[in-house]
């Protein structure tokens, strides 16, 4: 039995036995198609190593850099407003 990853399970890893009635692949897209991929050695340790990977990067064997902080909004939703109609008089409409 090996490891492997489904689109039906997310990012988890689970164990399996991939038979002739599977569909399987070895790239994230043919995952996101649906495809069972059986984990390589290598991809096992790297889920092992990195729990909380994605399985994009399980599949491809590296970590996603992290998404920036998000900067915080300084205009509240009054300013805003009152910019767009400043705009839109400037504008004639």
């Amino acid at each position: 039995m090996g490891k492997c990853l489904h689109k039906k399970f997310g990012d988890v890893v689970v164990d399996c036995n991939v038979g002739l009635n599977f569909v399987t692949g070895t790239t994230f897209i043919e995952y996101q198609g649906g495809a069972w991929i059986e984990l390589s050695e290598l991809q096992i340790a790297f889920a092992e190593a990195n729990p909380d990977a994605t399985a994009k990067e399980i599949i491809e064997k590296e970590l996603m850099p992290p998404l920036p902080e998000q900067p915080v909004d300084r205009y509240t939703t009054d300013e805003k407003n009152d910019f767009i109609e400043g705009l839109m008089e400037g504008l004639g409409l």
